[in-house]
């Protein structure tokens, strides 16, 4: 009896469960797929928690598929990705696949000082009877080894499916090693990397010593990171085509400079015919070096269709990707402004499409950081587009320049009683004092750029500065008794030069230092000739281990700075032109904060109780920011916080600097501004406004929030562009705030009483 009731409920709680299972519902999610214009794709009913079945590819005529995605068509789809919502996957497609046939070997200078890369010679990849030059990407590293650390090993994996380019970065401030991936897919046709530090990690520092004297503060208490976005480049979007050929990856030539190169300010110029290395900004003031690059047997000559078509999507490539104020401008892709200028930019008559470029550049994104550099190199070398007059730019330039370059050049000449029939600026002009004095407590420096040079900068003696640069011991008898040293290394590419600018010797130094050399085995040779220059006190010479170097000495008595100038190059005549020509105030003007320096010692010296000192930014249109920074710590001793805004990744983040010098804080410090006051300057009233150095006067800024990068497109065509480095501000409230417009002051006063006086005294006093 016992058994059978057990029995019984055994079998009741069997159909219980059994009756519980069946009736909980088991959930499923609906997966649709939008083919785009392909082969429909049926869609998937899929358990929550289960994968979605890969379908086949959607086939679309000229066109190859290559990826799903959900709602960010540069993200594909990941198929291990288990479901837990309805979704629909989007198909997205690139232009046919790219077949390599062919190959070219083209020689490779390097002309410029700034990286020592090799001369040598690289290979270049065609479709057959193409013109779009395409590179292996591995022998684009090879090759700048220079401009690459040598000491930053590599690892390449590739295959028929992509490569992947992986280092190691060891950050000493941060004490910190980064791994560093670049993956570019030939599936998807992407390119992406695990951290956009890949892109400058690795390059070698420039020649010019650009950071002297400024300590970046990672540990700082008060720094802060927002993070942002993974770098995608999708290639799709613009008709570039990654492939393989060879056993290795292959990408358009001038996508693979711009991205590894290009936007480190270096770049390998390939005219068709040869490839040469230059840095910066370049122009035809470069002279040998520009026609080198720009003469070709095409000059003249139409440019074929595909390599125009090539470079229009290389144009919207550069703009979308790193063109820093494109949200600024709500500019969802600039292949929409393109299309403007489309007919023109495509033109086979290349004289249209440089002043298509030229237009689009001025009149269309029109602000003073973008600007045209020289046509590519099908046109005539004599050729340039029409950049001469205010009516080849647009409103914000010709409102900058009248309302703020002119009108303020006007108030300059209204105050230093410059003659009207004067040519060029009134701000240039000889009647324009460095510095001047508003009353007994306040001063003002004369500030119109930034500007930097490479620079040793001692209290004592340095020989290791001269060893340094002319590889040798003890090439000068010490100069003792100074108490501030300047050792600019001004070497070109053919000859070793230093000049030096020594603080606190007597008005005599040329003679007593001149017995020094004399003493040391240096021979004066003078000409008994009457010159008028520098020729006028003649050179010393002397040989060391088979090298002859020649010494020049001179004295400034306005601002008591003795000078030394050595090179190991001898003018073949006396009344030749010399390398030295012993220009004191020119080398002071060469580095702002020498100069800087170099006015507060005046200022110290003729008004000892003076209070407060500004710097007149009223005509001071920017330069560079390292000279930028060096500005700051003289002026405070405390970290000053800087913010930027990463346009390629959206992150934010303010770091603290400080600087190695003993900074005047002594004093009060205020700003002079004007609508003039761009780029550096602008940047410069950011960060005194932010961390509260001292008060700003004036008109509200011209703006200018990026820093400039160079772009080259497959044409040749040159220009430089803002970047997506793009400068701000941290308000009190925590937020970042854009300063391309400007940056209001603390007191506004009219353009027309900037060099008031009575005005400025009345703000500083009270």
């Amino acid at each position: 009896m016992k058994k059978n009731i057990i029995l019984a409920m055994f079998l009741f709680l069997s159909l219980l469960l059994v009756s519980c299972v069946s009736d909980e519902e088991i959930t499923t999610y609906e997966i649709t797929f939008n083919s785009n214009g392909g082969t429909q794709i049926a869609s998937q009913s899929i358990e929550e928690s289960a994968l979605v079945t890969e379908p086949e590819n959607p086939v679309k005529p000229s066109s190859v598929f290559r990826y799903w995605y959900i709602d960010d068509k540069d993200i594909p789809y990941d198929f291990t990705d288990v479901v837990t919502s309805d979704f629909k996957l989007n198909a997205f497609y690139g232009s046919a696949d790219v077949i390599i046939s062919t190959s070219e070997t083209f020689n490779f200078s390097n002309e410029t000082t700034e990286f020592d890369v090799a001369d040598n010679t690289l290979d270049l990849y065609y479709t057959n009877g193409g013109s779009v030059p395409y590179v292996k990407v591995r022998d684009f590293f090879d090759l700048l080894v220079g401009f690459i650390d040598p000491e930053t090993e590599f690892t390449f994996t590739e295959d028929e499916t992509g490569l992947e380019i992986f280092y190691q970065y060891y950050d000493e401030d941060e004490d910190e090693t980064y791994d560093l991936t670049c993956n570019f897919d030939l599936t998807t046709n992407l390119i992406t990397t695990n951290d956009p530090g890949f892109y400058w990690a690795y390059i070698y520092s420039t020649e010019t010593n650009y950071g002297r004297n400024i300590e970046y503060l990672y540990d700082y208490e008060l720094n802060e990171t927002i993070e942002g976005t993974d770098v995608i480049y999708n290639l799709n979007t613009y008709s570039l085509d990654l492939a393989y050929y060879d056993g290795s990856i292959v990408a358009p030539y001038y996508l693979v400079n711009q991205l590894f190169a290009g936007s480190s300010y270096y770049n390998v110029y390939f005219n068709g015919e040869s490839l040469y290395g230059v840095y910066g900004q370049i122009s035809s003031a470069d002279g040998l070096v520009y026609m080198k690059m720009k003469r070709t047997s095409v000059n003249g000559e139409s440019v074929p269709s595909d390599l125009l078509n090539h470079s229009y999507n290389m144009l919207a490539f550069d703009l979308d990707y790193f063109y820093g104020l494109k949200d600024f401008k709500d500019i969802s892709t600039f292949y929409n402004v393109l299309s403007t200028y489309k007919s023109k930019l495509l033109s086979s008559d290349y004289e249209v499409v440089s002043q298509a470029i030229t237009d689009l550049l001025l009149k269309t994104i029109d602000e003073p950081h973008t600007s045209y550099g020289f046509p590519g190199y099908y046109a005539e070398t004599s050729y340039a587009p029409s950049t001469g007059s205010l009516a080849d730019y647009g409103e914000r330039f010709n409102d900058w320049y009248m309302n703020g370059l002119f009108a303020v050049d006007e108030v300059i000449a209204d105050k230093w009683n410059v003659s009207s029939a004067a040519s060029g600026w009134a701000a240039d002009s000889s009647s324009r004092p460095n510095y001047w004095y508003i009353d007994d407590n306040s001063a003002v420096i004369t500030f119109d750029s930034f500007t930097t040079a490479d620079i040793e900068e001692t209290d004592v003696w340095f020989d290791d500065a001269y060893k340094a640069v002319f590889d040798e011991t003890s090439i000068l008898p010490a100069a003792d008794g100074g108490n501030r040293y300047f050792v600019y290394n001004q070497s070109t590419d053919k000859d070793d030069i230093t000049e030096t600018l020594i603080w606190g010797l007597n008005s005599d130094f040329a003679s007593t230092y001149g017995q020094t050399l004399v003493s040391d085995g240096w021979t004066l040779i003078t000409d008994s000739a009457a010159y008028p220059d520098y020729h006028l006190k003649g050179y010393y010479s002397k040989t060391i281990n088979d090298v002859n170097y020649m010494v020049t000495l001179n004295y400034n008595s306005k601002y008591s700075t003795a000078y030394i100038g050595v090179t190991n190059e001898l003018p073949t005549d006396f009344d030749d032109s010399w390398s030295l020509t012993a220009d004191v105030v020119t080398l002071i003007e060469s580095d702002s904060a020498v100069y800087l320096e170099t006015m507060i010692k005046e200022i110290k010296d003729e008004k000892p109780d003076i209070a407060n000192i500004g710097l007149d930014l009223t005509f001071n249109t920017g330069g560079n920011v390292g000279a930028l920074y060096r500005i700051l710590g003289l002026m405070t001793s405390e970290p000053f916080g800087t913010s930027n805004f990463s346009r390629d990744t959206y992150s934010y983040s303010t770091t603290y600097i400080t600087t190695s010098y003993d900074s005047y804080d002594e004093y009060n410090w205020f700003l002079l501004t004007s609508y003039v006051s761009f780029s550096a300057a602008n940047e410069l009233i950011t960060i005194f406004k932010q961390n509260e150095v001292g008060v700003i006067i004036g008109q509200a800024s011209g703006g200018g929030a990026c820093s400039i990068t160079p772009i080259l497109l497959p044409d040749g065509t040159f220009f430089t562009m803002s970047s997506n480095s793009v400068n701000c501000y941290k308000d009190a409230d925590g937020n970042y705030v854009f300063n391309e417009l400007g940056i209001e002051p603390d007191y506004t006063i009219d353009q027309e009483d900037l060099f008031d006086s009575e005005v400025l005294a009345d703000i500083l006093n009270n």
